[in-house]
């Protein structure tokens, strides 16, 4: 939606929207385990995890359905010897997409088929860690390589004549140290990193010029991070942290649309972007068992280089500020929270912005309740207590200036947690 659309009837693209069916349905199971044993003073740790998930989702043009079935594991194991403790170990993961898309033919009937393709991807982590502590100082290093294999085999052949099906691999080495030293009550901290961040099937499936397979120029995104605070605490009731930090991307993904397909999600890599800012955080335990907790984040993130030199990277709030206060009732509990969250741009020009604004919400409950074996705990809260317009999201450079995702009004929640004693 257009930003002076917020509050009023006037809404092209909502009926658009609407004549078209657009929505998302999705029907989800996921399980995991894990296993834990200590065997010859040995640490050792292992679990699986299985997730399926079936996707229906029409968009103004087109109606995407996606089955999805994933299947993952980790293996670890560590020790201590003397003041040094060490951990080594591998993940495991495979994912398999069916994916089909057809043109939206209006109230989400799905008319010709666009697209059929079967994705697989196979990721393999292997990582080593070593720590020390000695009195107050605490040093730590870590290794991890990951590779990932995109493997797309097309369905479509028979219909366009052309072979989209392929293969893509990505792979990198990720070190990272830090150290922490105690200084009183107070305990200062530094680490670097590099990292990894792969594309996702989606991400790579969505090929700006229509075709099926992989797209074939979107790299993944590469970078490091140094940062660097302390923490610590005033008597028992004031605690405080401090934390500064810098990041460089190389290809960072920046989603964008184009005219022949509005609401469809495409991404491109950005060469160059910086991060830096600053996080504070402030708890305090007050009398009555009242505890109050601030946290505010800055962050300037600008693109570095190109013909985007400078500019604020779209979809990132310069400024966020979060506050809560909470009362320990003994047998309930209810608690007061506000959010301001300031303007975000919208695009990669900064030619608009998203207003900021400010949320509160109140929540209350019981702490447990005795019902014979069963402890409960029921709870309620109201989201968005002054019912605010506001903007929850942006589609950073979408088409047509739609860049607007309007959050819910007021909202009521209410929840039960069930504990079955012994």
């Amino acid at each position: 939606l257009p930003a002076d659309s917020l509050g009023d009837g006037d809404r092209s693209a909502w009926g658009f929207n609407v004549r078209q069916g657009t929505g998302k349905e999705i029907r989800q199971f996921q399980a995991g385990a894990s296993w834990r044993s200590a065997p010859g003073g040995r640490d050792v740790r292992a679990g699986l995890w299985a997730l399926t998930r079936e996707l229906t989702n029409p968009i103004p043009n087109a109606i995407i359905e996606l089955d999805r079935y994933a299947l993952g594991g980790r293996a670890a194991v560590g020790g201590q010897r003397g003041w040094l403790r060490w951990d080594a170990g591998v993940d495991v993961e495979a994912q398999r997409d069916d994916r089909a898309n057809f043109v939206n033919e209006g109230g989400g009937e799905a008319g010709s088929a666009t697209l059929r393709q079967d994705e697989e991807v196979t990721g393999l982590g292997v990582f080593g860690a070593l720590a020390a502590r000695h009195r107050s100082l605490d040093l730590h290093a870590a290794l991890r390589y990951d590779r990932v294999q995109f493997s797309v085999d097309d369905g479509f052949v028979v219909e366009d004549g052309v072979d989209e099906s392929g293969t893509r691999t990505m792979d990198a080495w990720s070190p990272s140290v830090g150290a922490q030293v105690g200084i009183g009550r107070v305990r200062v901290f530094s680490s670097f990193a590099t990292f990894l961040q792969t594309p996702t099937t989606t991400e790579l499936g969505n090929r700006p010029d229509g075709a099926g397979g992989f797209n074939p120029d979107l790299e993944p995104t590469t970078g490091w991070t140094l940062e660097g605070g302390a923490r610590g605490s005033v008597g028992d009731r004031i605690g405080w942290e401090l934390t500064a930090f810098l990041s460089e991307l190389q290809d960072e993904l920046v989603p964008f649309e184009v005219p022949s397909a509005p609401g469809r999600t495409f991404y491109r890599n950005a060469g160059e972007s910086r991060y830096q800012g600053l996080e504070a955080a402030l708890r305090l335990a007050l009398p009555r068992g009242l505890t109050a907790r601030a946290a505010y984040t800055a962050v300037d993130a600008r693109f570095h280089g190109g013909s985007l030199d400078d500019n604020r990277i779209p979809g990132r709030a310069p400024g966020l500020v979060e506050a809560v206060l909470t009362q320990d009732l003994g047998p309930g509990f209810w608690s007061l929270d506000v959010r301001w969250s300031d303007a975000v741009p919208v695009d990669d020009d900064n030619s608009a912005e998203a207003d900021g604004y400010v949320l509160a919400g109140v929540r209350a409950g019981l702490n447990g309740v005795a019902l014979g074996t069963v402890r409960l705990s029921p709870w309620a809260s109201v989201e968005n207590l002054l019912d605010a317009d506001f903007v929850s999201s942006v589609a950073v450079n979408a088409f047509g200036g739609r860049f607007y995702e309007p959050g819910p009004g007021r909202g009521f929640r209410f929840g039960l947690r069930a504990v079955l004693d012994r």
